[in-house]
């Protein structure tokens, strides 16, 4: 079955209908070979952000059976997998506090749910890995957060998931995927490679087009650091995050904590230059220089890349300092509108009061 014709005014409907039928014929089916339609449908259409969310979520469980030959009808420039070019993640520093507060993050984690090592323990590693990524995220004090409505279940011969989506705002920024129990394999590499372009059309339809977008793909075995550039992607070489020798180990998880620090540095700096360029893009059709958001997302955006070049130049704890500061001035910075969506505060005043009033309650 052939894809839609471009319809034109008149024939709105008819469109409509013969995308349905295109959809009821390819939605159930139970290969991997439905998502390879489904690209190809969003590539050849201009969809809201709406019903691009509802197609994907259809054709999810077709998601989770693709394979490499699946990827290589829609990239085809990637015969084999070491076809992809090579990326170099930045290393920006990580200060000894902040690597003993994740490294603490890790060990509670162990206690709660039992030894990370042990590689047939799939939940163990999960945890692993948020563990990081919540420190990680912390820093940007709710910028940058997890969109995930929580974990998808299980598809049967699925290989891989994906376990967090980082957003700034509505624009997808960092994609992480989960390998199941063992190491990553081609099929993997297929899954993240369709996810990071879904998550790229999605930005797209929200008019913010970022210059790339981030991904990781881990398993108990394997880490890899993957960048996409709306028509290209890089991978990294691997880092495994356990290791016999300890020196070792710690060595990688250092290494892993800093690349994942670096990808959401360069995330959120994208991000905000799409909102610039949104912004610039509004004003125009509102027949105005700006919209009235432009300078908000100028001046966050500098604070941003102040952050961004500071954190790769750092050398010792004060830089690292400098770099959180950095960071919340830019948050600052934001919009008005979109202010109360990102700050956190503790409210130590309502918690002293809260402690002290239950406390008077047991008396």
């Amino acid at each position: 079955m052939t894809l839609p014709r471009i319809a034109t005014e008149e024939s709105s409907q008819e469109l409509q209908r013969s995308l349905q039928s295109y959809l009821v014929a390819h939605c159930n089916d139970p290969s991997g070979q439905g998502v390879v339609h489904l690209m190809k449908l969003l590539r050849a259409y201009s969809l809201p952000f709406e019903k691009i969310a509802n197609l994907r979520d259809q054709f999810m469980p077709s998601f989770f059976k693709m394979n490499w030959k699946h990827a290589v009808q829609l990239w085809p420039q990637y015969k084999v997998q070491t076809d992809i070019p090579e990326y170099d993640p930045a290393e920006p520093y990580i200060p000894i506090s902040f690597a003993t507060e994740v490294f603490r993050a890790i060990e509670k984690a162990e206690m709660d749910i039992g030894q990370l090592s042990d590689p047939h323990k799939e939940a163990k590693v999960v945890a692993w890995t948020r563990a990081i990524l919540v420190e990680i995220s912390n820093l940007f004090s709710g910028a940058v957060n997890n969109a995930a409505e929580g974990y998808i279940n299980d598809m049967g011969s699925s290989e891989g998931r994906i376990e967090f989506k980082y957003v700034v705002l509505e624009v997808y920024v960092i994609v992480v995927l989960q390998a199941r129990v063992g190491g990553v394999i081609s099929n993997n590499y297929a899954q993240m490679m369709a996810e990071l372009e879904g998550c790229d059309m999605q930005n797209r339809s929200h008019q913010l087009n970022l210059d790339t977008l981030q991904g990781v793909l881990s398993s108990p075995t394997q880490w890899y650091f993957w960048a996409y550039d709306g028509k290209n992607f890089t991978v990294s070489d691997s880092i495994a995050p356990f290791h016999r020798d300890e020196e070792q180990e710690t060595l990688n998880r250092l290494k892993i904590v800093s690349r994942l620090f670096g990808q959401f540095l360069k995330g959120y700096c994208s991000a905000l230059r799409a909102f610039i360029r949104r912004s610039e893009e509004r004003g125009f059709q509102e027949q105005q220089e700006h919209s009235s958001t432009y300078n908000a997302w100028k001046e966050a955006s500098s604070l941003a890349e102040a952050a961004k070049a500071k954190a790769f130049s750092a050398e010792e704890e004060q830089d690292f300092a400098v770099v959180k500061i950095l960071l919340n001035q830019s948050f600052d910075a934001f919009p008005q509108d979109h202010k109360r969506q990102l700050r956190f505060p503790t409210r130590s005043n309502i918690i002293r009061e809260c402690i002290e009033r239950h406390q008077r309650s047991k008396t």
